[in-house]
Protein backbone atom coordinates (compact mmCIF):
# COMPACT_ATOMS: atom_id res chain seq x y z
CA UNK A 1 0.00 0.00 0.00
CA UNK A 2 1.47 3.69 -0.73
CA UNK A 3 0.24 6.25 1.66
CA UNK A 4 0.22 9.80 -0.42
CA UNK A 5 0.25 12.77 1.71
CA UNK A 6 -2.52 15.96 0.93
CA UNK A 7 -2.89 18.81 2.85
CA UNK A 8 -6.31 20.04 3.05
CA UNK A 9 -8.78 18.34 5.32
CA UNK A 10 -11.61 18.98 8.20
CA UNK A 11 -11.58 19.67 12.13
CA UNK A 12 -11.77 16.66 14.47
CA UNK A 13 -13.57 17.17 17.53
CA UNK A 14 -12.04 13.80 18.75
CA UNK A 15 -13.28 10.60 20.60
CA UNK A 16 -15.12 9.67 23.78
CA UNK A 17 -17.85 7.45 25.60
CA UNK A 18 -21.45 7.64 26.42
CA UNK A 19 -21.67 7.08 30.30
CA UNK A 20 -25.11 5.74 30.75
CA UNK A 21 -25.20 2.17 32.33
CA UNK A 22 -21.53 1.67 33.54
CA UNK A 23 -20.94 4.83 34.86
CA UNK A 24 -24.34 4.84 36.82
CA UNK A 25 -23.06 1.24 38.63
CA UNK A 26 -19.42 1.71 39.36
CA UNK A 27 -19.96 5.30 40.06
CA UNK A 28 -22.73 4.09 42.41
CA UNK A 29 -21.47 0.57 43.58
CA UNK A 30 -16.98 0.38 43.66
CA UNK A 31 -15.09 2.03 45.62
CA UNK A 32 -12.43 4.62 45.09
CA UNK A 33 -9.63 2.73 43.89
CA UNK A 34 -11.74 1.19 41.20
CA UNK A 35 -13.52 4.64 39.78
CA UNK A 36 -10.03 6.17 39.81
CA UNK A 37 -8.00 2.96 37.87
CA UNK A 38 -10.86 3.18 35.27
CA UNK A 39 -11.13 7.00 35.19
CA UNK A 40 -7.25 6.96 34.29
CA UNK A 41 -7.85 4.28 31.98
CA UNK A 42 -10.38 5.85 29.74
CA UNK A 43 -9.66 9.99 30.60
CA UNK A 44 -6.19 9.97 31.76
CA UNK A 45 -3.03 10.54 29.74
CA UNK A 46 -1.73 6.32 30.65
CA UNK A 47 -4.98 5.77 29.03
CA UNK A 48 -7.34 6.62 26.10
CA UNK A 49 -7.98 10.17 26.82
CA UNK A 50 -11.12 10.07 25.86
CA UNK A 51 -12.34 13.86 25.53
CA UNK A 52 -16.17 13.80 24.99
CA UNK A 53 -18.37 12.49 27.58
CA UNK A 54 -22.07 11.63 26.69
CA UNK A 55 -23.85 12.27 30.15
CA UNK A 56 -27.62 10.59 30.26
CA UNK A 57 -30.40 12.15 31.64
CA UNK A 58 -32.26 9.38 32.89
CA UNK A 59 -36.38 9.01 32.31
CA UNK A 60 -36.90 6.51 35.71
CA UNK A 61 -38.60 3.44 36.25
CA UNK A 62 -41.88 3.53 38.29
CA UNK A 63 -40.43 3.56 42.06
CA UNK A 64 -44.07 1.60 43.49
CA UNK A 65 -43.85 -1.13 40.79
CA UNK A 66 -41.10 -3.83 39.68
CA UNK A 67 -40.97 -2.18 36.38
CA UNK A 68 -36.95 -1.14 37.07
CA UNK A 69 -35.90 -4.77 37.95
CA UNK A 70 -36.47 -6.01 34.20
CA UNK A 71 -33.27 -3.62 33.55
CA UNK A 72 -30.26 -4.53 33.11
CA UNK A 73 -27.38 -3.93 35.44
CA UNK A 74 -26.38 -0.35 35.31
CA UNK A 75 -29.28 0.89 32.73
CA UNK A 76 -31.50 1.58 35.92
CA UNK A 77 -30.15 4.82 35.65
CA UNK A 78 -32.49 7.51 37.68
CA UNK A 79 -34.77 9.65 37.01
CA UNK A 80 -34.78 13.02 39.13
CA UNK A 81 -38.36 12.81 40.06
CA UNK A 82 -40.29 9.73 40.93
CA UNK A 83 -43.56 11.20 40.28
CA UNK A 84 -45.02 13.87 38.17
CA UNK A 85 -45.53 16.02 41.45
CA UNK A 86 -42.47 15.09 43.40
CA UNK A 87 -39.20 17.69 43.87
CA UNK A 88 -36.30 17.55 42.01
CA UNK A 89 -33.77 14.85 43.88
CA UNK A 90 -30.06 16.64 42.54
CA UNK A 91 -28.53 13.73 44.17
CA UNK A 92 -29.83 10.69 42.72
CA UNK A 93 -27.74 10.38 40.30
CA UNK A 94 -23.95 10.85 41.66
CA UNK A 95 -22.82 7.65 40.08
CA UNK A 96 -22.46 9.37 36.55
CA UNK A 97 -21.94 12.45 37.90
CA UNK A 98 -19.08 11.08 39.70
CA UNK A 99 -16.94 10.96 36.35
CA UNK A 100 -18.52 13.98 35.10
CA UNK A 101 -17.12 16.24 37.81
CA UNK A 102 -13.97 14.69 38.56
CA UNK A 103 -12.93 14.30 34.79
CA UNK A 104 -14.63 16.80 32.44
CA UNK A 105 -11.11 18.83 32.10
CA UNK A 106 -10.97 19.92 28.53
CA UNK A 107 -13.48 17.92 27.44
CA UNK A 108 -16.91 18.35 25.51
CA UNK A 109 -20.34 16.81 27.63
CA UNK A 110 -22.94 16.42 25.25
CA UNK A 111 -26.64 15.10 27.64
CA UNK A 112 -28.70 12.78 26.11
CA UNK A 113 -32.27 10.99 26.81
CA UNK A 114 -33.25 7.63 26.45
CA UNK A 115 -36.81 7.91 27.17
CA UNK A 116 -39.50 10.52 29.43
CA UNK A 117 -40.25 9.93 32.55
CA UNK A 118 -42.16 6.81 33.42
CA UNK A 119 -45.27 8.86 34.57
CA UNK A 120 -45.05 10.86 30.48
CA UNK A 121 -45.37 7.51 28.75
CA UNK A 122 -48.45 6.09 27.77
CA UNK A 123 -47.93 2.25 29.79
CA UNK A 124 -46.18 3.72 32.49
CA UNK A 125 -42.53 2.08 31.28
CA UNK A 126 -39.54 3.86 30.38
CA UNK A 127 -38.76 0.67 28.39
CA UNK A 128 -40.84 1.69 25.52
CA UNK A 129 -44.07 0.49 23.95
CA UNK A 130 -44.64 -2.98 23.19
CA UNK A 131 -46.75 -2.07 20.16
CA UNK A 132 -44.87 -1.33 16.75
CA UNK A 133 -44.09 1.68 15.67
CA UNK A 134 -45.87 3.25 18.24
CA UNK A 135 -44.90 6.61 20.34
CA UNK A 136 -44.72 5.92 23.82
CA UNK A 137 -44.30 9.95 24.79
CA UNK A 138 -48.07 11.03 25.89
CA UNK A 139 -49.30 14.18 23.54
CA UNK A 140 -50.05 16.19 26.22
CA UNK A 141 -46.60 16.06 27.74
CA UNK A 142 -44.18 17.21 25.20
CA UNK A 143 -43.42 20.31 26.84
CA UNK A 144 -43.49 18.47 30.16
CA UNK A 145 -40.88 16.57 28.80
CA UNK A 146 -39.08 19.82 27.54
CA UNK A 147 -39.14 21.22 31.05
CA UNK A 148 -37.75 18.32 32.25
CA UNK A 149 -34.63 18.08 30.61
CA UNK A 150 -34.10 21.84 30.57
CA UNK A 151 -34.50 21.96 34.24
CA UNK A 152 -32.07 19.68 34.47
CA UNK A 153 -29.40 20.52 32.35
CA UNK A 154 -29.95 24.10 34.19
CA UNK A 155 -29.20 22.55 37.32
CA UNK A 156 -26.49 20.99 36.24
CA UNK A 157 -25.10 24.03 34.15
CA UNK A 158 -25.58 26.22 37.21
CA UNK A 159 -25.57 24.49 40.58
CA UNK A 160 -23.00 21.95 39.43
CA UNK A 161 -21.20 24.17 36.76
CA UNK A 162 -20.97 21.75 34.54
CA UNK A 163 -20.61 23.15 30.83
CA UNK A 164 -23.11 21.17 28.61
CA UNK A 165 -22.47 22.11 24.85
CA UNK A 166 -25.19 19.75 23.07
CA UNK A 167 -28.32 18.11 24.16
CA UNK A 168 -29.53 14.99 21.92
CA UNK A 169 -33.41 14.61 23.19
CA UNK A 170 -34.24 11.32 21.59
CA UNK A 171 -32.21 8.27 20.48
CA UNK A 172 -32.32 5.87 18.45
CA UNK A 173 -36.33 7.44 17.52
CA UNK A 174 -37.13 5.19 14.73
CA UNK A 175 -36.54 1.82 16.40
CA UNK A 176 -39.82 0.37 15.79
CA UNK A 177 -39.71 -1.93 18.87
CA UNK A 178 -37.22 -1.00 22.11
CA UNK A 179 -35.90 -4.15 24.09
CA UNK A 180 -36.93 -4.61 27.96
CA UNK A 181 -34.04 -4.23 29.34
CA UNK A 182 -33.12 -0.79 28.84
CA UNK A 183 -35.20 2.57 28.44
CA UNK A 184 -35.96 3.33 24.83
CA UNK A 185 -38.78 5.41 22.85
CA UNK A 186 -39.93 5.43 19.10
CA UNK A 187 -40.95 8.90 18.04
CA UNK A 188 -43.27 9.59 15.34
CA UNK A 189 -42.23 12.73 12.63
CA UNK A 190 -44.76 14.95 14.44
CA UNK A 191 -43.64 13.85 18.04
CA UNK A 192 -40.12 14.13 17.14
CA UNK A 193 -40.55 17.84 15.41
CA UNK A 194 -42.82 19.21 18.09
CA UNK A 195 -39.80 18.08 21.01
CA UNK A 196 -37.01 19.56 18.78
CA UNK A 197 -38.75 22.46 18.01
CA UNK A 198 -40.07 23.04 21.68
CA UNK A 199 -36.92 22.56 23.40
CA UNK A 200 -35.05 24.53 21.12
CA UNK A 201 -37.31 27.20 21.98
CA UNK A 202 -36.96 26.69 25.99
CA UNK A 203 -33.50 26.39 25.65
CA UNK A 204 -33.29 30.09 23.80
CA UNK A 205 -35.81 31.79 26.26
CA UNK A 206 -33.74 30.39 29.41
CA UNK A 207 -30.65 31.69 27.58
CA UNK A 208 -28.64 28.65 28.02
CA UNK A 209 -26.68 28.63 24.60
CA UNK A 210 -26.86 24.27 24.41
CA UNK A 211 -27.14 23.42 20.88
CA UNK A 212 -28.57 21.07 19.50
CA UNK A 213 -28.10 17.04 18.21
CA UNK A 214 -30.06 15.13 16.55
CA UNK A 215 -31.15 12.13 15.79
CA UNK A 216 -29.17 9.28 17.06
CA UNK A 217 -30.59 7.00 14.57
CA UNK A 218 -29.48 2.34 14.75
CA UNK A 219 -27.93 3.11 11.39
CA UNK A 220 -26.47 5.09 8.03
CA UNK A 221 -30.15 4.58 6.32
CA UNK A 222 -32.41 5.65 8.99
CA UNK A 223 -30.25 8.39 9.48
CA UNK A 224 -30.62 9.92 6.02
CA UNK A 225 -34.25 9.95 6.12
CA UNK A 226 -34.09 11.62 9.59
CA UNK A 227 -32.16 14.97 8.17
CA UNK A 228 -33.46 18.19 10.27
CA UNK A 229 -32.85 21.67 9.92
CA UNK A 230 -33.42 22.24 13.71
CA UNK A 231 -30.49 20.55 14.69
CA UNK A 232 -27.03 21.82 15.11
CA UNK A 233 -25.09 18.79 14.48
CA UNK A 234 -25.94 15.46 13.74
CA UNK A 235 -25.79 12.44 15.38
CA UNK A 236 -25.38 9.16 14.23
CA UNK A 237 -24.93 5.03 15.10
CA UNK A 238 -23.75 3.35 12.50
CA UNK A 239 -24.57 -0.48 13.61
CA UNK A 240 -25.93 -2.69 11.05
CA UNK A 241 -28.81 -5.06 11.50
CA UNK A 242 -26.81 -7.88 11.68
CA UNK A 243 -25.05 -7.23 14.65
CA UNK A 244 -28.34 -8.04 16.60
CA UNK A 245 -29.85 -10.87 15.13
CA UNK A 246 -28.89 -13.07 12.09
CA UNK A 247 -32.16 -13.23 10.82
CA UNK A 248 -31.96 -9.49 9.67
CA UNK A 249 -31.30 -10.24 6.06
CA UNK A 250 -30.67 -6.81 4.96
CA UNK A 251 -26.65 -8.13 3.30
CA UNK A 252 -25.59 -4.78 5.50
CA UNK A 253 -27.43 -2.69 2.52
CA UNK A 254 -28.41 0.14 5.50
CA UNK A 255 -24.45 0.78 6.22
CA UNK A 256 -23.08 0.75 2.69
CA UNK A 257 -20.58 2.78 1.33
CA UNK A 258 -22.79 4.67 -1.37
CA UNK A 259 -25.53 5.84 2.04
CA UNK A 260 -22.33 6.81 3.70
CA UNK A 261 -20.84 8.94 0.91
CA UNK A 262 -24.21 10.23 0.19
CA UNK A 263 -24.97 11.59 4.63
CA UNK A 264 -21.17 12.53 4.55
CA UNK A 265 -21.91 14.91 1.58
CA UNK A 266 -25.01 16.35 2.35
CA UNK A 267 -23.35 17.21 6.05
CA UNK A 268 -20.51 18.72 5.04
CA UNK A 269 -21.69 20.12 1.82
CA UNK A 270 -25.77 20.94 2.09
CA UNK A 271 -26.51 21.75 5.67
CA UNK A 272 -23.12 22.44 6.47
CA UNK A 273 -23.61 20.76 10.12
CA UNK A 274 -20.83 18.32 12.31
CA UNK A 275 -21.25 14.98 12.41
CA UNK A 276 -20.73 12.60 15.47
CA UNK A 277 -21.10 9.13 15.43
CA UNK A 278 -22.31 9.15 18.42
CA UNK A 279 -22.46 5.59 19.35
CA UNK A 280 -21.43 2.25 17.82
CA UNK A 281 -20.07 -0.82 19.80
CA UNK A 282 -19.48 -4.59 19.12
CA UNK A 283 -18.22 -8.07 20.57
CA UNK A 284 -19.10 -10.41 18.11
CA UNK A 285 -15.71 -12.47 18.52
CA UNK A 286 -15.84 -14.01 22.08
CA UNK A 287 -13.38 -13.11 24.51
CA UNK A 288 -11.76 -10.16 25.68
CA UNK A 289 -8.46 -11.09 23.82
CA UNK A 290 -9.58 -11.69 20.26
CA UNK A 291 -7.99 -10.08 18.07
CA UNK A 292 -10.88 -9.92 15.47
CA UNK A 293 -12.67 -7.14 17.81
CA UNK A 294 -10.08 -5.15 17.96
CA UNK A 295 -9.85 -5.18 13.80
CA UNK A 296 -13.44 -4.20 13.94
CA UNK A 297 -12.89 -0.95 16.08
CA UNK A 298 -10.18 0.34 13.52
CA UNK A 299 -11.66 -0.80 10.80
CA UNK A 300 -15.15 0.41 11.80
CA UNK A 301 -13.00 4.21 12.49
CA UNK A 302 -11.48 4.45 9.07
CA UNK A 303 -14.75 3.91 7.54
CA UNK A 304 -16.84 5.96 9.52
CA UNK A 305 -13.46 9.04 8.77
CA UNK A 306 -13.43 8.39 5.30
CA UNK A 307 -16.79 7.43 3.83
CA UNK A 308 -18.79 9.59 6.16
CA UNK A 309 -16.11 12.52 6.75
CA UNK A 310 -17.23 12.44 10.40
CA UNK A 311 -15.73 14.63 13.16
CA UNK A 312 -16.07 12.90 15.89
CA UNK A 313 -16.42 9.32 17.03
CA UNK A 314 -17.88 7.76 20.27
CA UNK A 315 -17.57 4.71 21.68
CA UNK A 316 -21.06 3.19 23.18
CA UNK A 317 -20.27 1.63 26.73
CA UNK A 318 -16.20 1.92 27.30
CA UNK A 319 -16.72 -0.34 30.20
CA UNK A 320 -19.06 -3.81 29.92
CA UNK A 321 -20.20 -5.85 32.44
CA UNK A 322 -18.27 -9.11 32.21
CA UNK A 323 -14.98 -11.15 33.04
CA UNK A 324 -13.56 -11.34 29.88
CA UNK A 325 -15.52 -13.97 28.07
CA UNK A 326 -17.28 -11.92 26.82
CA UNK A 327 -16.46 -9.56 23.67
CA UNK A 328 -17.82 -6.32 24.08
CA UNK A 329 -16.44 -3.30 25.51
CA UNK A 330 -13.05 -1.75 25.57
CA UNK A 331 -13.13 -2.44 28.90
CA UNK A 332 -14.30 -5.20 31.26
CA UNK A 333 -15.31 -6.13 34.66
CA UNK A 334 -18.02 -7.65 36.53
CA UNK A 335 -21.13 -5.35 38.18
CA UNK A 336 -20.77 -6.31 41.75
CA UNK A 337 -20.40 -4.55 44.60
CA UNK A 338 -16.92 -6.60 45.53
CA UNK A 339 -15.14 -5.76 42.39
CA UNK A 340 -11.63 -5.48 42.75
CA UNK A 341 -9.09 -3.41 40.66
CA UNK A 342 -7.47 -6.59 39.58
CA UNK A 343 -10.56 -7.73 38.11
CA UNK A 344 -10.31 -4.72 35.46
CA UNK A 345 -9.40 -6.37 31.96
CA UNK A 346 -8.35 -4.56 28.86
CA UNK A 347 -9.65 -5.76 25.30
CA UNK A 348 -8.05 -5.79 21.89
CA UNK A 349 -10.47 -3.24 21.29
CA UNK A 350 -8.95 -0.95 24.09
CA UNK A 351 -5.48 -1.75 22.24
CA UNK A 352 -6.53 -0.29 19.11
CA UNK A 353 -8.59 2.11 20.02
CA UNK A 354 -4.96 4.08 21.56
CA UNK A 355 -4.12 3.52 18.80
CA UNK A 356 -6.69 6.99 17.34
CA UNK A 357 -7.60 8.45 20.60
CA UNK A 358 -3.72 9.54 21.72
CA UNK A 359 -2.33 10.66 18.38
CA UNK A 360 -5.16 11.90 17.13
CA UNK A 361 -6.73 14.67 19.35
CA UNK A 362 -9.13 17.41 19.56
CA UNK A 363 -8.53 19.84 16.31
CA UNK A 364 -6.12 18.14 14.96
CA UNK A 365 -7.35 18.30 10.63
CA UNK A 366 -8.59 14.93 9.28
CA UNK A 367 -6.59 14.64 5.88
CA UNK A 368 -8.34 11.49 4.83
CA UNK A 369 -7.46 7.89 3.94
CA UNK A 370 -8.23 4.54 2.34
CA UNK A 371 -11.02 1.69 3.54
CA UNK A 372 -10.78 -1.80 2.89
CA UNK A 373 -12.52 -4.23 5.16
CA UNK A 374 -10.49 -6.82 4.01
CA UNK A 375 -7.52 -5.70 2.77
CA UNK A 376 -5.13 -2.46 3.85
CA UNK A 377 -6.69 0.54 5.52
CA UNK A 378 -5.55 4.33 6.75
CA UNK A 379 -6.35 7.47 8.24
CA UNK A 380 -4.18 10.76 8.03
CA UNK A 381 -4.43 13.85 10.47
CA UNK A 382 -2.41 16.26 11.11
CA UNK A 383 -1.65 18.96 13.25
CA UNK A 384 0.62 22.20 12.97
CA UNK A 385 3.72 20.27 13.98
CA UNK A 386 3.28 16.76 13.23
CA UNK A 387 1.45 13.84 10.91
CA UNK A 388 0.03 10.92 12.53
CA UNK A 389 -1.30 7.35 10.23
CA UNK A 390 -2.99 4.84 11.86
CA UNK A 391 -2.54 2.00 9.18
CA UNK A 392 -4.71 -1.66 9.89
CA UNK A 393 -3.48 -4.54 8.27
CA UNK A 394 -6.82 -6.74 8.10
CA UNK A 395 -5.05 -9.85 6.00
CA UNK A 396 -3.34 -12.81 6.79
CA UNK A 397 -0.09 -11.89 4.79
CA UNK A 398 3.03 -9.47 5.79
CA UNK A 399 1.77 -6.56 3.64
CA UNK A 400 4.64 -3.34 2.65
CA UNK A 401 3.45 -0.06 3.54
CA UNK A 402 5.19 2.90 1.16
CA UNK A 403 4.62 6.77 2.80
CA UNK A 404 5.30 9.45 -0.30
CA UNK A 405 7.26 11.90 1.79
CA UNK A 406 10.37 13.37 1.87
CA UNK A 407 10.86 12.78 5.85
CA UNK A 408 13.36 9.74 6.25
CA UNK A 409 13.32 8.82 10.35
CA UNK A 410 9.61 8.38 11.91
CA UNK A 411 8.50 7.24 15.00
CA UNK A 412 6.23 4.40 14.97
CA UNK A 413 3.92 3.55 17.88
CA UNK A 414 3.17 -0.33 17.46
CA UNK A 415 0.99 -2.23 20.26
CA UNK A 416 -0.83 -4.77 18.55
CA UNK A 417 -1.18 -7.88 20.30
CA UNK A 418 1.03 -6.01 22.82
CA UNK A 419 0.56 -4.73 26.13
CA UNK A 420 2.79 -1.90 26.10
CA UNK A 421 2.99 0.87 23.26
CA UNK A 422 6.56 0.56 21.91
CA UNK A 423 8.44 3.18 20.17
CA UNK A 424 10.68 2.04 17.26
CA UNK A 425 13.17 4.67 15.49
CA UNK A 426 13.45 3.96 11.62
CA UNK A 427 15.34 5.80 9.04
CA UNK A 428 12.98 4.44 6.03
CA UNK A 429 9.76 5.50 4.85
CA UNK A 430 8.73 1.83 3.34
CA UNK A 431 8.12 -1.01 5.85
CA UNK A 432 6.39 -4.36 6.77
CA UNK A 433 3.33 -4.89 8.65
CA UNK A 434 2.23 -8.48 10.57
CA UNK A 435 -0.99 -10.06 9.66
CA UNK A 436 -4.31 -8.82 11.78
CA UNK A 437 -1.50 -5.71 12.57
CA UNK A 438 -2.97 -1.74 13.89
CA UNK A 439 -0.02 0.57 13.66
CA UNK A 440 0.42 4.15 14.44
CA UNK A 441 3.22 6.11 12.46
CA UNK A 442 3.62 9.87 13.74
CA UNK A 443 6.59 12.28 12.17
Amino acid sequence: MKITIHKDGYKWDGWGTSLAWWAHYIGTNCDESVKKDLAEKIFGESGLELNIIRYNIGGGSNPDTDNHTRLRPGADVPGYKKHKDDPYNWECDNGQLYFVQNYTEDVIIEAFSNSPPWYMTKNGFVSGSRTLCTSNLKKECVQDFVIYLVDVMEHLMKQKMINIEYISPMNEPSSPLCPENQEGCYWDPIIRRKVIRSLRNEIRKRNLGVKMACCDENNVLQSLSAMTVFCDKVNIHTYRLSQFSKDYHTRDIEDSVVFRKTLGFITKNVTRKSLWVSEWGCGEAPGYHDIRNGLKVGLKIINDIVNLRVNGWVYWQVVENGDGNGGWGLIQLPFKESVTVDEIKTSTQYLVMSHFSKFIKRNYTIIGGEFDENGMSYVHAKNETENTIVIVNNTDKRQPVTIDTKIVSMKMYISNNEKRMEEIETDMNMFMMDPYETRTVVF
